[in-house]
């Protein structure tokens, strides 16, 4: 197999893999041509995995492709979500739920799961307490931006305190007045 050149979604730089770190790289979202995709699943084929054969799973999707079988640390795996640990932490025992079926983001979330994914949320959460031995956790879900795979996940990372995640969230903002905040609180609820 020839070597990959492929470009991160937020890096300008390429760099060059082959064989296993491809299967790395395809799996972290990082941006191919479609030569180089194809290329990718001819490599997945010929170390037994593959791609799409069920229906719900989206070509070239990292998630997809571990809910398929690709290598990962499992947590929770059940008939229609699975939950593995991130390759990238921001503390160890940080893990990733996923749909199985490719669904881009909560808003496109079916009714049918939207219960069972939030309750396997809960779970998971409990099993940082109980598991181990965190203080609590914390449980976000990115909606396009910083979404770095487009499959929905909920990230659910341990949290102690005094760890040290105090930057972790974006600045705060005020509002202008309480006019503002009334303008916004409006708007938001007109759209539900």
């Amino acid at each position: 197999m020839r070597n990959l050149i492929v470009k991160p979604w937020n890096d300008t730089h390429g760099a060059v893999f082959s064989g296993p770190q491809m299967f790395s790289i395809f799996l972290r979202g990082y941006s191919m041509t479609k030569s180089d995709r194809t290329e990718a699943r001819i490599w997945l084929r010929t170390v037994g995995l593959r791609e799409s054969v069920r229906s719900g799973l989206m070509d070239g999707c990292a998630f997809c492709a571990i809910a398929e079988g690709a290598p990962a640390h499992r947590v929770l795996d059940e008939p229609e979500l699975l939950a593995f640990l991130d390759v990238r932490p921001v503390f160890k025992g940080h893990v990733l739920l996923i749909p199985r079926d490719h669904v881009d983001t909560l808003l496109d979330l079916p009714d049918a799961l939207r219960d069972p994914f939030f309750r396997a949320v809960q779970r998971l959460a409990a099993a940082m307490e109980n598991g181990l031995g965190s203080q609590g956790s914390f449980v976000a879900v990115n909606n396009r931006v910083s979404q770095s795979v487009p499959h929905l996940h909920a990230h659910v990372i341990p949290r102690t305190r005094g760890d040290g995640l105090r930057g972790f969230l974006w600045p705060r903002r005020k509002y202008a007045d309480d006019a503002e905040a009334a303008d916004y609180a409006a708007r938001v609820r007109a759209a539900l």
